[in-house]
């Protein structure tokens, strides 16, 4: 699927479905945020609660992916005699 950048219109609303991995939004900022174009937003755009914008240049699309977190390094065993 492909990312677009969407606002809602002035005075609207709109939620986020439960699913939505973009952070700690509810709804979508009024500022706007990316989004995957899928059938809720698709919707949401066919009724004109969204509209697609140029995002800002302060709002790369990579702000909004996940980023993986690395697991902790594992701890090295020692073997051997110690104080022998």
């Amino acid at each position: 699927m492909s990312k677009i950048y969407v606002k809602p219109l002035p005075g609207m609303t709109v939620p986020l479905p439960r699913n939505t991995p973009v952070g700690p939004y509810p709804v979508v900022p009024a500022d706007g945020m990316w989004v995957e174009l899928d059938t809720f937003i698709s919707r949401r755009l066919a009724d004109g609660d969204l509209v697609e914008v140029t995002p800002p240049a302060s709002a790369p699309a990579s702000d909004q992916t996940p980023v993986a977190i690395a697991a902790p390094a594992a701890a090295t065993k020692q073997t051997g005699s110690e104080g022998a």
